[in-house]
């Protein structure tokens, strides 16, 4: 499977080592001698309460635009409640802290110069806490680990793409994915163009919660509205082309067909995981399965593909 995201921007410090000054403790010991969620050792913090509701608080200094929190988080002893924040303790919020490490967040909000941390409520308990992570958007990705004193670190949208000359793409076709969109978005699985939007064969999850495939030449040529799907659900769908013969088949159901439309001339190039090149509408998610075949396939053949 391959984890396909798109460009995010990190904007905390030091983001597996709470001990250092970039943040500021409250009634709180801290250590980094735990093995992280990598089972690398001393790649976590030990923060420890010395009284009840003790902090570690980290100032950031940015403009208004929407964020998001995040951290690994583990027990290590106690059953008090612990929380986040990102709005310097103006709201606390209790997460789910179990005996193994557990990836947790708050809501996407949109703030100015914000404060974020961790608040362990009861004196005595002890979290484990690594790659403590808050980035611009509405949902979270993969840990962005930054070592030093340096914020505002970006990883690199996931743009991968294939020639359609590399590979016997033809004027009719079948194209089959199986991935797991971690949020629910415009999650673009994969899609057949010319660059543009304007030539286009397209199968994606969309933001309104459900999946889709679209034919577009010069205008929408076949448009398929599937079933729904949550975060973290594993999909497959599939989409036919040929000229005045589409279908598509999700998750094994009944097959959809639309017998009018012309199939785009002008494709030279698959984009795996994402709408067009440096589109925001990446998968957000995994892409386990990707398979194109030269031909139409059959109706009974697709929902063998989905199922």
């Amino acid at each position: 499977r391959i984890l396909i995201e798109p460009a995010h921007t990190h904007l905390c410090q030091w983001v597996s080592h709470l001990t250092h000054a970039a943040r500021t403790k409250s009634n709180l010991t801290t250590s980094k001698t735990a093995t992280g969620p990598d089972g690398v050792t001393n790649s976590a913090t030990i923060c420890t309460a010395t009284a009840g509701n003790a902090t570690a608080l980290q100032s950031i200094t940015s403009a208004s635009s929407a964020r998001i929190t995040s951290c690994y988080i583990k027990r290590r002893t106690g059953t008090g409640a612990i929380e986040l924040t990102q709005d310097n303790g103006s709201t606390w919020t209790a997460v789910t802290v179990t005996s193994g490490w557990t990836r947790v967040n708050l809501s996407s909000v949109t703030s100015t110069n914000p404060t974020v941390g961790i608040r362990i409520v009861t004196s005595g308990d002890a979290v484990d806490v690594a790659l403590f992570q808050h980035e611009f958007g509405a949902f979270i990705t993969s840990p962005i680990e930054t070592y030093g004193s340096s914020g505002g670190v970006t990883r690199a949208a996931d743009n991968i793409t294939l020639a359609t000359s590399a590979f016997p793409y033809g004027a009719e076709g079948t194209i089959s994915v199986e991935a797991t969109p971690l949020v629910v978005s415009d999650s673009r699985h994969a899609s057949f163009s010319d660059g543009t939007t304007s030539q286009l064969i397209d199968i994606w999850a969309r933001a309104a919660g459900d999946l889709s495939a679209l034919v577009v030449n010069s205008g929408t040529q076949a448009l398929f509205i599937g079933p729904t799907y949550t975060a973290g659900q594993t999909v497959k769908h599939a989409l036919a082309y040929k000229t005045n013969d589409f279908a598509y088949c999700a998750n094994g159901g009944s097959v959809a067909t639309d017998n009018s439309g012309t199939v785009p001339s002008g494709i030279n190039v698959l984009n795996i995981g994402s709408l067009i090149t440096s589109n925001v509408q990446y998968v957000k998610g995994y892409l386990r399965i990707l398979r194109y075949v030269p031909r139409r396939a059959t109706n009974a053949e697709l929902q063998a593909l989905t199922s």
